[in-house]
């Protein structure tokens, strides 16, 4: 949330290449909210790549949050968390969701380090627009200009109709990812205007953002748009082949009750229909041969282009030799996802319990398991054990996975 703020008042206008902005000056920074760097994605322009948007006349207000993808369906949560985390994003959702915002010190030369944040939320859920997201302290007590972007997300940014539409279609899998091209595009482009430096763009994310920072190392079209990243949780290791996704493709198709030769009546349906879709398509798939390494099944699709290959499987993507990366995890990340059970939520979990859920997903090392972590944490009960062993058993393994990769093409590139 914004501190440090005592004063609030119109910024100066910034002149962008679709048009000119004026945002707010709160505390010192200079803050643009929900300015447009992709057109809207509905109709003819669903699945397709993002495109830029149209150039507006006049001075354009942005001063509020605006775009939000459709949404899946995500975990559920608590509404206790509310009262830690503050309100979550209550934006209508549309296709007219490529937007970013800015937070600034200073509209000048000065050429500060760039921030781009990347929200979270397993490729399918999640903005830019929730107030704990909200940068104002970040950019000021730091001296760094930060941006944060929406794009498609689920079924809207990553639906492969490559085997079905032909060329037309051949990126429909990864348009998620080319919207976060787009916007990269747009922060080179602008950076200087607000401040910052377009040599210097640091791209950072937590839990599914650290899965597209993962990503966005292994793309060809991102290359040199940013030069550091940083990955908070979430690393990802590989991503859908394509058939899976040629699989879940024709699962959205037949529950439409619509024939590959009915792609344009796909681009016309009301987005109602297809965020019904998604977990029901889903239901139909089979488990994932890698099920902690391959975890999103309307997420980035390794298409050979877009996405070339797996970011970290067998080894690093060559596409990040020259991008330092910082990767570790968020501590006990596993306890958002176990918040409605009752026993953990009132730290209840007995040390039976406790070996049953460890057996469930670590078998016959469960009980080597829980006596590493009794030894290492004495002093934590039974439902400290059990959140900080999820939490390793996911998220801690592939931040290993993801470093030890790293380490290894260095080691590589240094025999060479």
């Amino acid at each position: 949330m914004p501190g440090d703020v005592d004063t609030v008042v119109r910024s100066p206008v910034v002149e962008t290449e679709s048009g000119k902005i004026e945002g707010l000056t709160v505390g010192g920074v200079h803050v643009f909210k929900g300015i447009p760097y992709g057109a809207p994605t509905s109709g003819a322009n669903r699945f397709l790549p993002p495109r830029k948007p149209e150039p507006w006349s006049g001075v354009r207000e942005t001063r509020a949050y605006a775009g939000r993808s459709p949404q899946a369906a995500a975990a559920p949560q608590r509404p206790e968390l509310a009262t830690v985390w503050g309100p979550v994003d209550t934006l209508p959702v549309g296709e007219d969701c490529l937007t970013l915002h800015v937070w600034t010190p200073g509209l000048d030369d000065a050429r500060r380090p760039v921030m781009v944040w990347l929200h979270g939320g397993a490729f399918s859920y999640g903005s830019a627009n929730s107030p704990r997201y909200d940068s104002t302290n970040l950019a000021g007590r730091n001296d760094v200009v930060v941006v944060a972007i929406n794009h498609r997300l689920n079924i809207f940014g990553h639906l492969d109709l490559s085997e079905v539409g032909g060329e037309r279609f051949a990126s429909s899998g990864n348009t998620g990812l080319l919207d976060l091209v787009l916007a990269l595009q747009w922060v080179r482009a602008h950076a200087a205007r607000f401040g910052g430096d377009p040599g210097n763009v640091t791209i950072f994310g937590q839990s599914g953002g650290g899965g597209k920072v993962s990503a966005l190392l292994a793309m060809p079209q991102a290359k040199g748009l940013f030069h550091k990243g940083i990955v908070q949780s979430g690393a990802s290791i590989r991503f859908a082949e394509k058939e899976r996704t040629t699989q879940l493709a024709a699962a959205v198709l037949k529950q439409l009750g619509l024939s590959a030769q009915q792609l344009d009546a796909l681009q016309a349906l009301p987005l109602e229909k297809l965020q019904g879709v998604v977990a029901s398509a889903q239901a139909t798939l089979p488990k994932p041969k890698l099920p902690l390494l391959d975890r999103y099944n309307f997420g980035p699709v390794i298409d050979g282009a877009v996405l070339p290959a797996h970011p970290f499987d067998p080894t690093s993507s060559p596409l990040g030799d020259d991008v330092p990366v910082l990767v570790g995890d968020t501590t006990d990340e596993a306890a958002i996802f176990l918040a409605p059970d009752e026993a953990v939520w009132n730290r209840a979990v007995t040390e039976d319990e406790l070996r049953k859920r460890i057996t469930t997903i670590a078998g016959n090392a469960a009980d080597e398991l829980l006596a590493y972590y009794k030894r290492r944490d004495p002093n934590d009960g039974a439902t400290d054990r059990l959140l900080t062993a999820l939490t390793a058993s996911n998220f801690g393994v592939r931040t290993v996975m993801l470093a030890e990769a790293r380490a290894a093409r260095s080691a590589e590139i240094g025999r060479a």
